[in-house]
């Protein structure tokens, strides 16, 4: 007499916790030096991980992986360029910001005369009606 098999329940793996909005919302983002730094570290891997299936030989199976990594590789390089050119662009933005006029009565006259013509073509624009008498 065969025993009979009892199918056990599969166990599923245990999902990691999601962070509530409120969470998500708390964590720190990386600046623009840690994100150029990853991929960096990226690039790097890439790096020897293609001299690795260079050195290999040349199957058609480590052509085909050469291949995906130097496409992985151009990517990282596309994204590298746009974090180094948007971090220029935080830094020119930083400098304008702090800079500080020269000669604050000077200052104080270009305003007030830029102000002055705002407000004269506002009054061109939306003239008011004449009062009542």
């Amino acid at each position: 007499m065969a025993a009979k098999r009892v199918a056990r329940p599969v166990k599923k793996p245990a999902r990691p916790a999601r962070a509530s909005p409120s969470t998500a919302k708390r964590k720190k983002v990386p600046g623009a030096d840690a994100l150029t730094q990853r991929v960096e570290r990226a690039i790097e891997h890439e790096l020897s991980r293609i001299e690795a299936v260079l050195s290999d030989g040349g199957e058609d199976g480590a052509r085909g992986e050469a291949e995906r990594r130097a496409r992985t590789l151009a990517t990282l390089a596309r994204t590298l360029k746009e974090v180094t050119r948007l971090r220029a662009g935080e830094e020119k933005t930083k400098a304008a910001d702090d800079e500080l006029p020269r000669d604050l009565d000077e200052f104080r006259r270009e305003l007030s005369r830029r102000l002055d013509l705002l407000v004269a073509e506002a009054a061109a624009l939306h003239p008011e009606p004449a009062e009542r008498g």
